[in-house]
């Protein structure tokens, strides 16, 4: 009975990804589009313009969401599991609430440190207060993640994915092309469109949040469990954005905005195998959850090893591919960035290493064993931040790359390691003591 269930939960798990992966790919090349659109009409400096925007602004979601989209997923997919309505209502009902006086809060500090923050990331002066609307936009975004970690705890992963990572992207794209054409791009123009798709998606994620979730009374004491189950996972966030993060910012401080812009697309080259580790965990974390509320270890050990093969059969297609495309990936977005192959070879390598292990980070934070994946996480963050600064001083760009590249490789060593010693080093001792 339970290889049958394994079958059936791979079977229906590669065909997931298979049908969101088509959506989620043309939400990524809507994104490259319209970098390239902002590369070739604004130059490299304003793609650092908006490049610093994102990372401030990710910081910003981060201290306003405290973890609650991922923590989200697995509570929310454990009460379906267990038949719990009401509970669920409570969760997708505070969770909302909460982010919204978080974001007021935050925004409100962000303003008075505005001058600071702009100083210290060389932007220009003349600039800051678009700075600012750009960054409320991005934060007034970040709402989608909450939608999203509501959907995929309901299993709706395609919606899910669908909100939080492609619906932005798409009506950006589209506004772009059409502006574009008929008025032509400024700065002020592109901040205009971003705001006007991320109002429409917020739309839809209400929406799509309401008509999925189920009928009851939402419960009026979910918020201590929200924020006490949310501090690990809020503690990994916290590590993914300063590792994910830090080198734009420390750029932006120690070089320029147009550097900022070069490395902003080599980055965004790189993560383009990311397409396939979000929609993998999105699928496979409200899985891990409820046979993990279950106590089905075996039936995730298995899971979780059929889809690492996957993921390192994938990797070798993935590096011909770069092989074959990287210098014409490049050149789409002008000649100049031609100069940043070294750089974007480098972000790759890491990259391709975190997808083969990202099966183990899943686990590791939806199971029991979060606060070591935490840990890790932490003591990467750590060694990221020391990395670039000593790095990016010395090597300028390229520095910048070997500092994220090299902390990518120590987290998933660490999470192989872990996973391996626990899971099938200990199976079989435990085969060896019954014989």
């Amino acid at each position: 009975m339970s290889m049958s269930i394994l079958k059936r939960n791979s079977l229906l798990l590669f065909k997931q990804i298979i049908s969101a992966s088509a959506f989620r790919a043309l939400a990524l090349i809507a994104g490259f589009l319209t970098s390239m659109l902002l590369a070739r009409t604004l130059g490299a400096e304003t793609l650092g313009f908006f490049a610093l925007a994102v990372a401030v602004s990710s910081f910003g979601n981060l201290l306003i969401n405290i973890g609650l989209p991922a923590s989200l997923t697995k509570f929310i997919a454990q009460a379906q599991a267990l038949e719990l309505p009401n509970k669920t209502l409570g969760f997708i009902n505070d969770s909302i609430r909460l982010r919204h006086i978080h974001g007021f809060l935050f925004i409100a500090l962000f303003t008075l440190s505005l001058s600071f923050v702009t100083h210290w990331l060389g932007v220009d002066q003349h600039r800051k207060w678009l700075f600012w609307l750009l960054i409320c936009i991005y934060l007034l975004a970040g709402l989608n993640g909450i939608y999203g970690g509501i959907l995929k705890g309901l299993e709706k992963a395609t919606l899910g994915i669908s909100i939080d990572q492609c619906v932005v992207p798409l009506l950006n794209a589209l506004f772009c092309g059409c502006i574009y054409v008929f008025f032509g791009l400024s700065l002020e123009k592109v901040i205009a469109i971003y705001g006007i798709s991320t109002l429409i998606a917020l739309y839809l994620g209400k929406r799509w949040v309401k008509n999925h979730q189920p009928e009851g009374v939402s419960e009026n004491y979910t918020k201590g469990k929200l924020y006490k189950g949310s501090l690990p996972l809020f503690m990994s966030s916290s590590a993914l954005i300063i590792i994910g993060q830090t080198d734009v910012l420390m750029l932006g401080h120690f070089l320029d905005a147009a550097s900022v812009g070069g490395y902003s697309i080599a980055l965004k080259i790189s993560l383009l195998m990311n397409l396939l580790v979000v929609i993998s965990n999105a699928f496979l974390a409200p899985k891990i959850a409820a046979h993990e509320s279950l106590m089905n270890y075996e039936l995730i050990k298995r899971l979780i090893h059929r889809v690492i093969s996957l993921h390192i059969l994938i990797s070798v297609f993935i590096l011909g591919f770069f092989y074959l495309c990287l210098l014409p990936l490049l050149s789409l977005f002008g000649e100049a960035f031609l100069a940043y192959q070294d750089v974007a070879w480098i972000l790759v390598a890491g990259q391709i290493v975190n997808f083969v292990g990202s099966a183990m980070g899943c686990l590791l934070a939806y199971t029991k064993f979060a606060f070591f994946q935490t840990g890790c996480l932490l003591l990467a963050a750590i060694i990221n931040i020391v990395g670039n600064w000593f790095f990016i001083q010395w090597l300028g760009i390229t520095g910048a790359a070997i500092a994220t590249a090299g902390t990518l490789v120590f987290i998933n060593l660490c999470f192989c390691g872990f996973t391996l010693g626990y899971f099938y080093l200990s199976t079989i001792k435990e085969n060896k003591t019954g014989c």
